[in-house]
């Protein structure tokens, strides 16, 4: 009976589209700029640029980037419910905390996965939104 839900259906893939985007944004900026993480002692300012040998990963924070995109999917699909918001963006945060906690990143770098994550998923709400609006309307109008 849940997967006949169109509200569901709906948020499992817009999800879905915002996770494989955010994975894919974060893997080329990863590549791009291989900054060191915390916990390897070279400081915040290590960084090797896209040819010095994908050893380092930092920025910006994956988890977070997932994290963040879809707090903020659950969010948009909740209409924008305040609780739901606080609920989910407070989950997200804490994937951010735990990052730069165990040595994994950079505040900025968490920073930036949250920025990312957010855009990201609103951007595809938004165009899957429209897209639905279109196909509503050649409906009503066959």
């Amino acid at each position: 009976e849940l997967a006949n839900s169109q509200p569901l259906v709906h948020f499992g893939l817009d999800n879905l589209q915002a996770q494989m985007f955010v994975g894919g944004i974060t893997l080329a900026f990863k590549y791009l700029f291989q900054r060191a993480r915390p916990e390897t002692g070279a400081g915040a300012f290590a960084w090797d640029g896209p040819f010095g040998g994908g050893k380092n990963d930092a920025f910006f924070s994956g988890h977070t980037a997932l994290a963040f995109s879809t707090a903020n999917m659950i969010f948009l699909h909740s209409h924008k419910k305040w609780w739901v918001g606080v609920l989910s963006f407070g989950g997200a945060t804490a994937v951010g905390l735990s990052r730069m906690q165990q040595q994994k990143h950079w505040s900025s770098d968490v920073a930036m996965g949250a920025i990312m994550g957010t855009a990201i998923s609103s951007w595809v709400y938004h165009q899957q939104e429209k897209r639905r609006a279109i196909k509503t309307r050649i409906k009503t109008v066959l």
